[in-house]
């Protein structure tokens, strides 16, 4: 990334931008704008900055820039998100500015993208050619080679549960559980930098690190997203330590926090009327929603691989189509399951089944599907 003088980073790229006469005198028009976005810098007397609108109709600065691939140029399309320009007085007829906006007054309004509450969402990371492929990944022992809702008790006192506690169990409802998990956790002392430690050091799935280095080298062909019924800060933790975070363009997950007493709080990613999966998760829903949300913004692609292996992982593979790919880890639910239905109706799981043992081979598959287009 580029620096000025005062090591502000900047980024040039362009907007495309349109314009609905009812919002703004002087005519219906669309075009694409020249964009250099300053971060930090408190000394350049023009700049444009664009906000992103969160939850709740609330707007922030997208210092989330830095995120954006270091690649020289790019061609933002950005939607659901209003341009702001930053001016001496307010621009007439509009209101005043933001919480937090500073002198930025929105000049226009971009037809819409909403953010789920419980998904981080990437900048628009692409360039202006769209990926070819989506890559959806899960994120226990899939990315990592644990459960992390497993992993997390090495923070409980003599690193176990109380059997009270693990009595409470009940099939399909694994969200509410872990509730009561960390709730005896947070009553015996056990804090956010005990949590953050434990998840920084669940390893990578073997293979994991080599995967993620081809996709770094080729993510102008991947839109790579995150499906996981775990947990954001967790998973945040886990890919920021292992430098892999800023490949994914968003993570859905169920969202969690530190309440006011610092106790590990979570709670469910939504509700669905899916008789396969979890209570708080259908990753079917989440996915098809996805690739809806996409075809809206008229992005579509060739084809969609699934990384997984669990039983919840099962749910969304089926429904992909013969150009797609599923790849099961070897031996785990998903894997078992595919089979399962291979055996009892043949033909069914259309997607082609490559199971894994160490991601190496889904970095391979994936080389030569690149190969093959050349």
């Amino acid at each position: 990334m580029a620096r000025d003088g005062n090591g502000s980073g900047f980024i040039p790229g362009a907007v495309k931008l349109s314009h609905d006469p009812d919002d703004m005198p002087g005519g219906a028009w669309e075009g694409d704008f020249p964009l250099l976005c300053f971060l930090g810098s408190r000394t350049l007397s023009s700049c444009f900055a664009i906000s992103t609108v969160l939850g709740g109709g609330q707007t922030s600065l997208l210092k989330a820039l830095h995120n954006v691939r270091k690649r020289g140029r790019f061609s933002f399309i950005l939607e659901g998100v209003p341009f702001l320009q930053k001016v001496d007085g307010r621009a007439p007829g509009r209101q005043p500015p933001g919480p937090g906006s500073g002198n930025f007054v929105p000049i226009l309004q971009i037809s819409g993208r909403r953010r789920h509450g419980s998904s981080r969402e990437g900048v628009g990371m692409a360039s202006s050619r769209p990926p070819k492929y989506l890559l959806v990944f899960d994120f226990d022992e899939t990315i990592i080679n644990e459960n992390s809702d497993d992993s997390i008790v090495r923070a409980a006192p003599g690193q176990a549960l109380p059997e009270h506690i693990r009595q409470t169990f009940r099939e399909g409802f694994y969200n509410e559980y872990m509730q009561r998990v960390l709730a005896y956790m947070g009553d015996q002392g056990v804090k956010m930098g005990d949590f953050k430690t434990v998840y920084e050091n669940i390893p990578l799935s073997p293979g994991m690190p080599e995967l993620f280095q081809f996709l770094s080298k080729n993510h102008e062909l991947f839109e790579i997203i995150l499906i996981s019924d775990a947990n954001m800060f967790g998973i945040e933790c886990n890919l920021r330590a292992a430098g892999f975070y800023s490949l994914f363009r968003k993570i859905f997950s169920n969202p969690s926090g530190f309440d006011k007493r610092g106790y590990f709080t979570l709670g469910p990613y939504h509700s669905h009327k899916c008789l396969d999966c979890p209570a708080n998760m259908c990753k079917r829903k989440i996915l098809t929603e996805y690739l809806a949300e996409r075809a809206q913004e008229e992005v579509e692609f060739e084809r969609v691989f699934y990384v997984g292996d669990g039983a919840n992982d099962f749910c969304p593979s089926a429904t992909l189509t013969s150009a797609d790919v599923a790849f099961p880890r070897k031996g785990y639910p998903m894997h078992r399951m595919t089979q399962e239905m291979e055996k009892q109706q043949p033909g069914a799981f259309q997607a082609t089944v490559v199971p894994w043992e160490s991601a190496t081979e889904v970095a391979r598959y994936l080389q030569e599907v690149l190969k093959k287009k050349c």
